[in-house]
């Protein structure tokens, strides 16, 4: 029996000088984008596209990616929900494994 699941990523360009890693996702059974943080010590969602999801949360502020240029994101995964699901990436085949 399978005990992970694993996503397709995507890198993005920034601007040649390296990349970031996209995953889609769900929130409450609606498709969500994420970036992959792996230096982040923490995850970051941005309230106001996470209400579209999610009502009355309560979050800290944060800076957002949104300067970038990069394409539309509802939040950043970092190392905190890395290592819970213990997150495996493999650049080669584009995906990401985390186990539930």
């Amino acid at each position: 029996m399978r005990r992970y699941i694993e996503v397709p990523i995507q890198l993005l360009d920034i601007e040649g000088e390296g990349f970031h890693i996209m995953v889609k996702g769900m929130i409450h059974g609606k498709e969500a984008r994420f970036l992959i943080d792996t230096g982040a010590s923490r995850s970051v969602f941005d309230p106001v596209n996470v209400s579209k999801f999610i009502e009355n949360l309560q979050f800290e502020r944060h800076e957002m990616y949104g300067k970038l240029g990069l394409p539309h994101i509802d939040g950043i995964l970092g190392g905190d929900l890395l290592k819970k699901h213990r997150a495996t990436i493999n650049y080669r085949a584009q995906k990401m494994r985390l186990t539930p």
